[in-house]
């Protein structure tokens, strides 16, 4: 029906008439099901929204209407609705548009829909200018930015189950940072709420659950931080066969509303996984084999210790994450691959995480070919390769090597959040990393090399202040309009990619009076460590967060320090022969 390409991605609209998208609809709905209008995003499912009727008659788009407004009503999304007066409503990562249609069916007089892709917002908007009323504001951006910045409440704020099911089992979004999921984005959330205003989030159920466990952990974490005093009354969980919604009230849910949420699902079949009072599941309509999401969410009431126990002896980590370490969708101990790999295909297949294993596989992969294509040619190219290697040399390029990539792989993930997308991020980031480290480059000559340690220091010091501050900057950038953050963040960067791109022509200096094969080595082992650096980089901040990643690089630099002025001195006084 429509296609736009952009940066952001290859955007399709497609009608079929078998397409049928519904997140968690209810199974006891017996109306009809709407035509829809599907929406892809480099071939991936991201929402639809309701067709146009093929019909020109006044009567059959009536009945269309009726029909999709019927439909939405026995959404899991639409729990929220039955508290009632939900007037002003955010729907972050709004996708196709069905939760703003959900909203405006439900009587909303302000909905608010954020969209970070242009193309999908543009076709959700005008797929139908039917409001019923309501104010609809579209706004195009990242949501994080979107909430700090407005001055706006809400009577709800909502995200719903974004893509298809198989999708998120399958783990394909292991890797990908979300910054819309840690504890840092729903304190955010929870303080944008008007009084009496709800969070309320839809996840797609995989079995054994996982994301929806995290969910739950991660908005009591939230929620104590935002009203510790509440947080009893304020946890509502419900269950279909394939979503799990999880609603946050700060002002806690009173008992006339715990009785409407409690009749609205027992009307459409869905189960009742938590509540103020709840002894146990409600599981009446869909069953779990063990009642774990009632679990979660009396250990997360309990406490934060309660919840850090649970989260430790479940068999994925379903730990809340924060802004550091924005891998909600990544549930794989490191430790238990071994053990998934050693049982048949058959067992371990529904639970790989096939982003994290595709990880694995191209940081082996990498090992092997940059070894083959850098350094066995440097081996082989003469006799005396060998005897040139030193491991001072190897050291101290791998070091150099190793950290000025996992500097700039933690520099993009912190400034993703920062510029809001993380094509800006890498764009800007890799910009500014190249450019500014070839002037470093090009002042290294006037560097005297037995002062090169000191550069070398210096780097490590900025890193290690990255490593403590950076991502506290982006925080208090956040409210800024997107052209002070970019240039803050880039400002930040730049003097330590400065200084990144001197250490490298340093060291060849250092080599510039030994012969050719020693040469060949720094530049092999530089080579290797920067081809296996971005795997393994991305596989620390995946495990131990962005923070890490910089601190790790910092430390690289001071051990290149110590070799450096190593090197210096035993050319300035050599050993005696």
């Amino acid at each position: 029906m429509a296609e736009h390409t952009s940066p952001l991605g290859w955007v399709v609209a497609v009608e079929a008439p078998a397409q049928r998208y519904a997140p968690g609809l209810s199974l006891a709905y017996q109306g009809e099901f709407p035509r829809q209008t599907g929406l892809f995003v480099d071939g991936e499912l991201v929402g639809a929204f309701p067709s146009a009727s093929p019909d020109t008659g006044a009567g059959a788009g009536t009945g269309a209407e009726a029909s999709a407004a019927a439909f939405l009503d026995w959404l899991p999304t639409a729990l929220p609705y039955a508290l009632k007066e939900r007037r002003r409503v955010l729907i972050l990562g709004a996708g196709g548009g069905t939760e703003v249609s959900n909203a405006v069916t439900h009587g909303a007089e302000s909905v608010v829909a954020v969209e970070l892709n242009p193309d999908v917002a543009r076709l959700a908007q005008n797929a139908d200018g039917k409001t019923g009323g309501a104010r609809v504001e579209w706004v195009v951006g990242d949501a994080r930015s979107f909430v700090v910045q407005t001055n706006e409440r809400f009577d709800l704020i909502t995200l719903g189950a974004v893509g298809g099911l198989g999708t998120s089992a399958a783990g394909v979004h292991s890797l990908g940072a979300d910054f819309l999921h840690t504890v840092d984005a729903y304190v955010d959330y929870l303080e944008r709420l008007a009084p009496g205003g709800v969070l309320a989030i839809t996840r797609w159920l995989t079995i054994p659950p996982r994301e929806n466990v995290r969910t739950i952990l991660t908005v009591t974490h939230a929620l104590r931080r935002v009203a510790p005093e509440t947080v009893q009354e304020g946890l509502f969980v419900s269950r279909s066969w394939g979503t799990v919604t999880v609603m946050a009230k700060p002002s806690g849910f009173a008992t006339d509303e715990i009785d409407a949420l409690k009749r609205w699902t027992t009307q459409r079949g869905f189960d009742i996984d938590w509540y103020s009072g709840l002894e146990q599941p409600t599981s009446e309509f869909h069953l779990l084999e063990e009642p774990v999401l009632f679990d979660a969410a009396a250990a997360g009431i309990a406490g934060d210790g309660a919840a850090a126990n649970f989260a430790s002896g479940y068999p994925f980590n379903v730990s809340p994450v924060d802004d550091a370490r924005p891998y909600p969708h990544h549930f794989i101990r490191p430790g238990s691959v071994g053990a998934f790999l050693q049982t048949s295909r058959g067992t371990w297949l529904p639970f790989a995480e096939w982003g994290y294993v595709a990880l694995i596989a191209t940081l082996v992969q990498s090992v092997v070919l940059a070894a083959m294509l850098t350094l066995l040619p440097v081996a082989v190219s003469s006799r005396g390769a060998r005897s040139a290697f030193s491991f001072p040399l190897a050291a101290y390029f791998s070091a150099i090597g190793w950290a000025y990539m996992s500097a700039e792989i933690a520099a993009i993930q912190q400034l993703s959040l920062l510029l809001g997308h993380p094509v800006d991020a890498v764009a800007a980031v890799l910009a500014v990393f190249l450019v500014c480290s070839g002037m470093g480059s090009a002042w290294s000559d006037r560097i005297e090399l037995r002062r090169g340690w000191l550069v070398l220091s210096a780097v490590a010091f900025l890193l290690l202040i990255h490593a403590g501050i950076l991502l506290k900057l982006v925080h208090l950038l956040q409210p800024f309009p997107l052209p002070v953050r970019a240039f803050v963040g880039l400002v930040a960067v730049a003097p330590v990619a400065f200084l990144m791109g001197l250490p490298f022509p340093m060291g060849l200096r250092l080599l510039a009076r030994e012969d050719t094969i020693k040469t060949a080595w720094a530049w092999a082992t530089n080579g290797f460590a920067s081809v296996v650096a971005a795997p393994l980089a991305v596989l620390v901040a995946l495990e131990l967060g962005s923070p890490i990643v910089f601190l790790a690089a910092a430390i690289s630099y001071a051990v290149a320090a110590w070799i450096h002025r190593d090197a210096v001195k035993q050319q300035t006084h050599p050993a005696p022969v």
